[in-house]
């Protein structure tokens, strides 16, 4: 059968541009982006990446949240960015009032405020607007977190301080003078008990009513004393990861797991108990029992340097990178051409 060469052109025109362009996602009426990657190397997982075709133009994706409305909020190296379920746009620079561009950890307490850790403080945005700014000639390198009684507590790095916030006001610091096991914090995590976990250079600290409860270092377990992350699972138990990625559990005694992702840059436990594990080399799904599986860029990952992981209220993984953002769908779900 002979074909007519217009014909042909035209029809190869048509595909390209259908897929240069977002294609309308009739099953949740967003936008598909640009790349998707499809199947993954794990069954029923579909992986896509957003870029600078749905308005995302940041990278050193840092920190992720979602808000009661359902809008996404990311951490870049150019301020806070939203994301309306088809487009992004930025929402916050120093231009409008962000004290630096350079965001390195989002949460949302639970009242609603989003606190943004930068290199020039802690900014406390309410309503989408910059409200306070804690220790503005501090640099906040990894993201704040709110306790059981609603006290925020973020870290300054030049200082190697612990500080607190309660009812907007900085109430105390504690440094390495103060407290001798504070060294080289590197992160801090909620105690679902009270109180939070210190992460430092020298083991993992349980630190409630300014004290410190516990102290666990490799003489207890630990594979190591530099702890990088700290994160739990849907049972409660808590988790670290050391210098090598290796994990160890905290429960009733401490067991390890070996080296599985390299140095792991963050972690995340999600609703089905799955450990998602974000290194340089790539993303890590891991379930205890089977082999992990490795996510990257040939599988359609933004990068291999995984920054930040998140879990929507819809079960969808994010995943920050140093360059853009990815979106882990484990449902099978009708999807555009």
């Amino acid at each position: 059968m002979k074909y007519n060469s217009k014909i042909v052109v035209i029809f190869c025109l048509i595909i390209l541009i259908s897929h240069a362009l977002a294609i309308p996602n009739q099953a949740y009426g967003f936008f598909e982006p640009l790349w998707q990657a499809g199947e993954t190397p794990s069954t029923n997982i579909t992986l896509v990446t957003y870029g600078k075709y749905e308005g995302l133009l940041a990278k050193d994706i840092k920190g992720i949240v979602q808000d009661d409305k359902g809008y996404l909020y990311l951490g870049t190296n150019e301020g806070i960015w939203k994301y309306n379920g088809s487009q992004f746009y930025q929402l916050l620079s120093e231009r409008n009032g962000l004290s630096s561009n350079s965001v390195f950890g989002l949460i949302l307490d639970s009242q609603g405020n989003m606190w943004a850790s930068t290199n020039k403080g802690l900014n406390k945005i309410s309503n989408g607007e910059v409200v306070a700014v804690f220790s503005p000639d501090a640099t906040i390198w990894t993201k704040a977190i709110e306790d059981t009684a609603g006290n925020i507590w973020f870290v300054d790095l030049a200082g190697g301080l612990l500080n607190k916030v309660q009812n907007d006001e900085l109430v105390v610091t504690y440094s390495a003078e103060d407290i001798d096991a504070l060294n080289g914090i590197f992160k801090l995590f909620p105690n679902s008990e009270g109180g939070i976990w210190v992460g430092t250079s020298d083991g993992l600290l349980k630190f409630n009513d300014d004290h410190v409860e516990q102290h666990i270092t490799a003489d207890d377990g630990l594979r190591s004393n530099r702890v990088h992350e700290i994160f739990a699972d849907q049972d409660n138990s808590v988790w670290v990861s050391d210098i090598d990625g290796g994990l160890s559990e905290i429960s009733d005694g401490t067991s390890q797991v070996e080296p599985i992702a390299g140095y792991l840059e963050t972690a995340l436990v999600d609703t089905d108990n799955t450990f998602w594990l974000g290194s340089s080399s790539g993303l890590v799904r891991y379930r205890d029992g089977e082999e992990p599986v490795i996510y990257t860029i040939a599988d359609g990952l933004a990068d291999n340097y995984v920054l930040n992981i998140f879990e929507d209220r819809d079960g969808n993984i994010w995943i920050g990178t140093a360059n853009g953002v990815s979106k882990i769908t484990k449902k099978t779900s009708c999807r555009g051409i």
